[in-house]
């Protein structure tokens, strides 16, 4: 009987802790950097341009215009936060407004999150792919304007 119990408790600890770590983006987590091809970190208040973004512009007459475009993009995430909910409620706050709030789903194996929001006909799912490091989440994804930007985020404790 003894034995029994142990066996249960541990396959009952093994579920929950399961249940813990099978979401990896769950929590509220704090944009820290960006990179558009202009790489700004909040934390440090410090800006570069890639070398991707260098190599991208060689010869064209409107590459300061572009750098000033991108850099001027960098701003609007300081103090904005992605929040995942265990209900897979899904929100984006700036200076503690909400910005965009939807539902999403995340495939583990590709490491793909969609989330979606608005509403009726406006309801739009985005994808974006993600990356888990301790309390750090990298998310990719496309701009309006179908370019790819990468954000930085440290999990809120």
């Amino acid at each position: 009987m003894r034995q029994l119990l142990f066996i249960l408790a541990v396959l009952v600890w093994a579920l929950h802790t399961e249940a813990q770590t099978s979401n990896p983006i769950l929590g509220k987590w704090k944009i820290v950097a960006v990179d558009d091809g202009v790489y700004y970190n909040y934390k440090t208040d410090s800006m570069a341009i890639t070398k991707k973004l260098q190599d991208s512009l060689v010869g064209k007459k409107d590459s300061a215009i572009t750098v000033e475009m991108l850099s001027m993009f960098v701003y609007q995430y300081e103090d904005y936060y992605f929040s995942f909910d265990d209900s897979f409620h899904y929100q984006e706050t700036r200076s503690g407004m909400i910005r965009v709030s939807g539902s999403y789903t995340i495939d583990t194996g590709t490491h793909t999150v969609e989330v979606l929001y608005g509403s009726g006909e406006n309801r739009k799912p985005h994808r974006f792919k993600y990356k888990c490091l301790r309390d750090e989440l990298i998310l990719s994804m496309s701009s309006a304007f179908g370019d790819e930007f990468e954000l930085t985020l440290e999990r809120v404790k």
